[in-house]
């Protein structure tokens, strides 16, 4: 007479195929983890990037906005401008509010007086994080 229960063979895992996995995930993880801690610096640098866009779409909306009506774009100082300038970056600027905290603007300056002219900027952040900048005038 033959029992059903008695003749199935049990299958599972053994304890050393079950150590071996857990070796093995932890050498995965242990070549994996400097490439997830140096996520810091790049998230620095994406962050100076979006700053730097905003201030390129802000400056290029200011010299688009002086084209179509120039009483309502911000004026900028009538013959050299820095980049770090109060109608640059000041509450009534061009980025209003100014730069966010922890970023600064250089200090180049241009001559403003004709409609067009550009300036380059550099916008530093965090971990010396920079991103270019270009500054439009409306002469």
């Amino acid at each position: 007479m033959k029992n059903g229960a008695m003749n199935q063979k049990e299958a599972g895992f053994t304890l050393i195929e079950l150590i071996m996995v857990i070796v093995i995930l932890g050498v995965l993880a242990i070549t994996a983890l400097p490439k997830f801690n140096d996520l810091r610096s790049d998230a620095s640098g994406a962050a100076a990037s979006g700053v730097a866009g905003a201030l390129n779409a802000a400056f290029s909306i200011n010299y688009s906005t002086f084209i179509v009506n120039s009483t309502k774009a911000v004026r900028m100082s009538s013959s050299v401008q820095a980049c770090n300038d109060a109608t640059v970056m000041g509450t009534a600027g061009i980025l209003q509010g100014g730069l966010p905290s922890g970023y600064t603007m250089s200090t180049g300056t241009a001559n403003c007086t004709a409609a067009g002219a550009t300036l380059a900027c550099t916008v530093s952040g965090a971990k010396s994080s920079t991103a270019s900048v270009t500054l439009i005038c409306k002469g």
